[in-house]
């Protein structure tokens, strides 16, 4: 008898998951989900950085820009000129005039140092107890009725 006519006749081969082909796609699922969550990681940390460096950029230049205005006291032409302008002083022998207009209010120039005074801003805006006085003053009244 032939050996040909002995064994069967192969069929052809389907795709068959062996155990070590499904552990392999197993361990390589589990190695990229873990390598998109590290890179997941490092993009949200390469923004944080980037954000990071540009405040540094800007406190660095806001450092050199007091550092400069800074420096520019120690001229005294400077502290003259600063003299002059936010105080209204002016030399011995010289003349000092102030355009006032009708109620006497100056019209030019100031007589208070920027950054000096109220930390909140605006003279004029009235502080928040002086709010609640008067709303409380009001809620007494009567509408329609003045006193």
């Amino acid at each position: 008898m032939p050996e040909s006519a002995a064994r069967p006749a192969r069929r052809p081969r389907r795709f068959d998951f062996t155990a070590r082909a499904l552990i392999a796609i197993v361990v390589l699922a589990v190695v990229m989900i873990s390598f998109a969550n590290s890179l997941r990681v490092w993009y949200i940390q390469s923004g944080d950085l980037a954000t990071a460096d540009a405040a540094i950029a800007a406190r660095s230049e806001r450092v050199t820009e007091l550092q400069d205005e800074l420096a520019r006291w120690d001229d005294s032409a400077y502290v003259k000129a600063q003299a002059r302008a936010r105080l209204g002083w002016v030399m011995p022998g010289e003349v000092g005039y102030r355009v006032v207009n009708e109620h006497g209010q100056v019209l030019s120039g100031s007589n208070e140092i920027e950054g000096v005074g109220n930390p909140q801003g605006n003279q004029l805006e009235a502080q928040w107890w002086d709010r609640l006085a008067s709303s409380m003053k009001n809620a007494d009244t009567p509408m329609g009725v003045n006193r």
